[in-house]
């Protein structure tokens, strides 16, 4: 499954040789399956095929090897577009390699993949998963966090599969375990229930395509502004800072990782995925800082009433819940 990406490819150089196992020697996969999944992705991506579709087949054996080494059951299953989904919440967070320009991966027709936005599969180039910390500066691909899940806030996901059908996902839950008696009380609380089957489908007259997310979270609109200076020039993703728009002048509330090019808008939509914690990421002159005061956010573009992933981010839960966020069951293509 590794020729086909290294035949043109320098035997001196390191990607060149299999990450089955590291340069520390450790072999893969290593003792827990998402760290497994994780730098197998991240090392994998990085990688240049000839065919660029192959991306999500060319993984297939990575896939069926964690999935025995894990127990995780039926790999087709556990894995899709090259996503780990029973661990929805963590897979979600990949990142753009930051010298990588934002493009849809191409097929050999010359159109654009049909995988969904959320997947790394449907764009081109290396991705990386990194924790909070990512959100301090513009070099982000030099961080190495692990990403930490301190409440999941998405319960139940559904996805559209192959036959068009629309099936629940089997996601590990992590409930907020408050161990501190004087914790200041967190204000957001998820929307929560199983989908009523009405609210599974559009209202539009084309089949929603395979691999649409369904799950029921809030929205919200927010400012944005980059962050002058800080990105090198070769860089193809910067670090924004995230607005309030209900206060003037506007204040400085989250972080946000998005593409340069095109040139973003003056504001984006959000919707949250989980609770967190980092700092230096808002402004804690207004925001208190506490643990599991971040939640961790998706930037989207919408269009009649499917919305796509434009990048991630951190949003403080006392400016969301004052942006006054809408209820929303998205349909993430």
């Amino acid at each position: 499954m590794f020729c086909e990406d290294i035949v043109a490819e320098s035997k001196y150089h390191r990607l060149s040789h299999s990450f089955l196992q590291s340069s520390f020697g450790e072999t893969f996969p290593h003792l827990e399956s998402f760290s497994s999944y994780t730098d197998a992705v991240c090392e994998y991506t990085r990688r240049n095929l000839t065919v660029e579709s192959d991306i999500v087949d060319a993984f297939t054996g990575v896939m069926n090897a964690l999935a025995m080494a894990f127990e995780l059951g039926d790999p087709a299953r556990v894995f899709q577009h090259g996503m780990m989904l029973p661990d929805m919440h963590r897979t979600l967070l990949w990142q753009h390699n930051p010298q990588t320009p934002r493009a849809r991966r191409l097929l050999p027709d010359g159109g654009s993949s049909t995988w969904p936005s959320w997947a790394w599969a449907a764009w081109r180039g290396g991705v990386i998963y990194r924790g909070s910390d990512v959100y301090l500066r513009a070099r982000m691909g030099n961080m190495s966090s692990d990403i930490s899940v301190e409440e999941t806030l998405v319960d139940p996901w559904y996805i559209v599969d192959h036959n068009g059908d629309v099936v629940k996902l089997d996601v590990y839950q992590h409930p907020w375990v408050n161990l501190r008696p004087n914790q200041e009380k967190h204000a957001y609380s998820a929307p929560r229930g199983i989908l009523d089957p009405t609210e599974l489908t559009l209202d539009i007259r084309r089949p929603l395509d395979t691999g649409t997310l369904i799950f029921r979270t809030t929205c919200s609109h927010f400012g944005i502004a980059q962050r002058e200076g800080e990105e090198p020039s070769a860089y193809a993703h910067g670090l924004f800072n995230i607005l309030s728009t209900v206060s003037f002048p506007p204040i400085w509330v989250g972080t946000a990782v998005l593409p340069l090019e095109p040139t973003p808008p003056s504001s984006l939509d959000f919707i949250v995925l989980f609770r967190t914690s980092s700092r230096s990421v808002y402004d804690e002159e207004n925001h208190m800082s506490y643990d599991g005061c971040l939640l961790n956010v998706m930037a989207v573009s919408q269009d009649e009433g499917l919305m796509e992933r434009v990048g991630l981010g951190v949003i403080h839960e006392a400016a969301w819940i004052a942006s006054r966020p809408e209820k929303k069951v998205v349909f993430l293509q």
